[in-house]
């Protein structure tokens, strides 16, 4: 017999939901939401709305753990099956560089999970030379990671190239959206974080200073039920295939000399490549 899954309530069904009041962090910020695209997301939070709680009957609940800025693009999401960019009106592309260190001809491959609206074709020539043969391979393998949709969200929006350049800086927001994401139960929403981060990275180089923030984050010591195994296996890939970039400036150095599994991992992967 066929699984079945539940699937998204409609535009009508959620806007003639009712109204659920969630105030966020230690300031209560105040968001309003509808009730049936909340529920079907989170099966945690649907708790709160229909579970019998207290929260059930009172018709709030206080999240005072999580960051406002998460919160708001979480309901971005809820609405539009993405979020917004923080500065969505500023095109960011010209102070920003192309990640690709080798010379790297896709023409009419598609990357999965992404929106392949134009042919991708990006040639650059190599900075250093150090087996570049296998560089290339390990930085396609990079480019063609993919990551599932969860039954029932076929509709979740796929992240563009193009949008790269809107978002190039948001990584450290999107990481938060993927733990969020873990914490409260919500996969359809860490399959659009991680897809962003991962098309942030392959598309452009970040600032090394959002480059260091990001991995202290991903390695911390996050109160969350799972591990953050997923993200930092796309962190220490990514760096293992651009360390040059990064290599001389003094902050990554600070980064590395403190150590721990981070800097274990991430030599591990760029020795295999050269080895």
């Amino acid at each position: 017999m066929a699984e079945t899954h539940e699937q998204m309530p409609s535009f009508a069904d959620m806007i003639n939901s009712k109204i659920f009041h969630f105030y966020i962090g230690p300031e209560r910020a105040h968001y309003k939401v509808h009730t049936a695209r909340v529920a079907f997301a989170s099966p945690v939070l649907r708790k709160h709305i229909s579970g019998g709680m207290r929260e059930t009957f009172e018709g709030r609940s206080f999240l005072k753990e999580v960051e406002a800025e998460t919160f708001e693009k979480f309901v971005e999401w809820i609405y539009h099956s993405t979020f917004i960019p923080k500065n969505p009106g500023e095109a960011k592309a010209a102070g920003l560089v192309m990640a690709f260190d080798y010379q790297l001809e896709l023409g009419d491959r598609e990357i999965p999970g992404f929106n392949n609206s134009k042919k991708i074709a990006l040639k650059r020539e190599p900075e250093f030379r150090l087996k570049p043969s296998r560089l290339k391979l390990a930085w396609s393998r990079f480019l063609g990671r993919s990551f599932q949709t969860p039954p029932g969200w076929e509709n979740i929006s796929t992240p563009s190239f193009e949008s790269a350049t809107y978002e190039a800086n948001d990584n450290l927001l999107h990481a938060k959206l993927f733990v969020f994401g873990d914490i409260y139960q919500i996969k359809a929403l860490q399959v659009t974080a991680i897809r962003k981060i991962h098309r942030n990275l392959a598309t452009f180089t970040p600032e090394t200073g959002d480059l260091v923030d990001l991995v202290r984050y991903i390695y911390s010591d996050i109160d969350s039920p799972t591990s953050m195994e997923l993200l930092q296996d796309v962190m220490t890939e990514y760096l293992s295939c651009q360390w040059g970039r990064f290599a001389k400036s003094d902050v990554f150095l600070e980064l590395l000399e403190e150590g721990g599994p981070f800097v274990s991992e991430v030599i591990k992967k760029h020795y295999d490549i050269h080895h």
